[in-house]
């Protein structure tokens, strides 16, 4: 494996990494928000 590789294969996995964190706290605002309206 060249280091090209590696690098692609790294940015691929931080793309998906960054945009799980991303969808979670979108969620999590989403809960917050059913929370207080319950409320």
């Amino acid at each position: 494996m060249g280091v090209p590789v590696i690098i692609g294969l790294a940015m691929i996995f931080a793309g998906m990494a960054l945009a799980g964190w991303i969808a979670y706290t979108v969620v999590q605002q989403r809960r917050d928000e059913r929370r207080r309206s319950a409320d």
